[in-house]
C-alpha cells in the first residue's frame, strides 16, 4: 500500500519565506538556551524548521546545492552565542569530607588530650567545607566537634583534679618534713622551735596555697598543719602530719 503522499507546500512569496525562516531561526536559538540552561526542552522550534522541505521554497531561497547542510545552508553557518545565565551542569552526590571522618576518629578512638583538639581543628574545617558546599558529611563534622570539645572539658577537668592532688601530697610531705625537723631540734636543743620560720633558709615554709604551715604545740605532742584550700583551720581539707 504506497504512503499517502504529503500535502502541497503553501505558495508563499520569498519575502514571507524568510522572515518565517528568521522567526524559526529565532525560536531555536531561544530553545537551545533553554535546554542547555534547563537541562531538556522538546526542540519543537527546531524540528519545525527541520520539516520544511526544500523543494517547497520558491527558487531564489532555495538552497543552491542538494544534501550537505540541507535546504537551508545560511541556519547550518549559523553560531549561538554562549548563554548569558548560568548553565546547569547534572552533579552526582558530593564526596564526604575527609576531615570531618579524621575528626570523629580522633573524638572517639582519643577522647581526652591531644586527640580531642584534633577532633576540634579538623571538625571545624570540615564543617566549613560542608557549608561552603565542596564536600558532604556536616553531621559527622558536628558530632566530631561535640565530642572534641566534650574530651577538651574532661581534659582541663582531670587536669585540675591532677594539680589538687598533686598540691596536698606536697602539702603532707612537707607537714611530715617539719614535724621530723622540729623533733630533731627537741633533741638537740631540749626544746621545741617556736615556730618553722628558722627553717625557712632551708625550705619554702608557705603551702601550695600560699599559707604559711603552722607548728601546732599540745601539752603531750605536737603536730605541723597546713590549713589546705580554703585557708581556715579545722576544716575537712586541713593537711596534718598527725594524721591517722
Amino acid at each position: 500500500m504506497d504512503a499517502p503522499a504529503e500535502p502541497p507546500a503553501p505558495h508563499l512569496d520569498p519575502t514571507t519565506w524568510s522572515r518565517l525562516i528568521d522567526s524559526l531561526d529565532a525560536a531555536t536559538m531561544f530553545d537551545d538556551r533553554l535546554r542547555l540552561g534547563c537541562g531538556g526542552g522538546r526542540h519543537t522550534a527546531a524540528l519545525a524548521k527541520r520539516s520544511l522541505r526544500a523543494e517547497a521554497l520558491p527558487p531564489s531561497i532555495r538552497a543552491p546545492h542538494e544534501g550537505g547542510a540541507g535546504a537551508f545552508p545560511q541556519l547550518a553557518a549559523m553560531s549561538l552565542p554562549p548563554p548569558d545565565f548560568p548553565v546547569s551542569e547534572a552533579q552526582g552526590p558530593k564526596p564526604t569530607s575527609g576531615l570531618a571522618i579524621s575528626s570523629l576518629v580522633c573524638g572517639i578512638l582519643y577522647f581526652c588530650g591531644v586527640g580531642s583538639l584534633l577532633a576540634v581543628i579538623f571538625g571545624h574545617i570540615g564543617l566549613g567545607q560542608t557549608r561552603r558546599g565542596e564536600r558532604a558529611g556536616g553531621g559527622i563534622a558536628i558530632a566530631g566537634l561535640v565530642l572534641g570539645y566534650l574530651g577538651l572539658l574532661g581534659t582541663v577537668a582531670m587536669g585540675i583534679a591532677a594539680a589538687t592532688h598533686w598540691s596536698q601530697y606536697e602539702a603532707l610531705i612537707k607537714v611530715e618534713m617539719f614535724e621530723e625537723l622540729a623533733k630533731e631540734t627537741k633533741k638537740r636543743e631540749g626544746a621545741l622551735p617556736d615556730s618553722l620560720d628558722q627553717f625557712s633558709n632551708m625550705f619554702s615554709t608557705m603551702d601550695p596555697w600560699g599559707q604559711p604551715y603552722k607548728l601546732v604545740k599540745e601539752d603531750t605532742r605536737f603536730y605541723v598543719v597546713s590549713f589546705g584550700p580554703d585557708g581556715r583551720e579545722g576544716t575537712a581539707d586541713d593537711v596534718r602530719s598527725d594524721r591517722q
